[in-house]
């Protein structure tokens, strides 16, 4: 298994009184496997996506990444196995208003290299993603489907190990939902394991395996 979770939690105190997000959880994904999670808003999948991509630290239990335990790393040496073997399309509209698409789909390249090593293959990105003529322009010139698309190449600048996508198509309509799934489904036969956390009906149609979420309890539908 690439990314492997062992009996992760998450529980918040709030004023002496204890909130789980997430139950004890066992979790494991495969390069070349596109996983969903589904559930509604605030049955803990959010939280399952961000511990298992180092975001956020689980009350108990382990993940892995390889043999590596990230959460038995420094904060530095997580950061830098995040950066390094990570992709991430957060939720919503993320890009630097100020920057253009080829500078926002760099970003992430210029934290420990020079982003110039990475230029061709941003631009061969965009490329793929049908919006190589589009470079030079500002996020606000975008569709919601041109901006998502964007996102994908910017978490994939790095050729990351691991994609993780939270809600990637929740504002977009049934064409661009359908093509940026597309999209996601390619990534992982290209042998990425990429994990989504989506409400979308059309789900099964791509994922190689489905999760459902509920009150913090994950159990496999697919």
């Amino acid at each position: 298994m690439l990314l492997r979770a062992d009996s992760i939690s998450k529980v918040y105190e709030r004023r002496g009184r204890e909130f789980p997000a997430l139950n004890q959880t066992d979790f494991s994904l495969e390069e070349g496997c596109l996983c969903v999670v589904q559930g509604r808003s605030g049955s803990g999948k959010t939280t399952l996506l961000n511990i298992l991509s180092g975001i956020l630290a689980p009350t108990s239990g382990s993940v892995f990444l390889d043999q590596a335990d990230m959460y038995a790393m420094n904060d530095s040496e997580l950061s830098r196995l995040r950066g390094e073997n990570f992709g991430i399309i957060p939720q919503g509209e993320s890009a630097v208003s100020a920057l253009t698409v080829l500078e926002n789909v760099l970003l992430p390249a210029s934290v420990f290299t020079k982003e110039d090593a990475f230029i061709e293959r941003a631009q061969d990105l965009l490329d793929r993603m049908r919006i190589g003529k589009l470079s030079s322009v500002l996020p606000r010139e975008l569709s919601g489907g041109e901006m998502r698309r964007m996102a994908i190449a910017r978490a994939l600048i790095r050729d990351p190990k691991v994609v993780f996508a939270d809600e990637p198509t929740s504002d977009l309509d049934d064409a661009n939902t359908r093509e940026v799934f597309g999209i996601l489904k390619e990534t992982a036969r290209s042998g990425k394991a990429v994990l989504v956390v989506s409400h979308e009906k059309c789900v099964p149609e791509y994922a190689d395996i489905v999760y459902r979420m509920e009150g913090g309890s994950l159990n496999r539908c697919v």
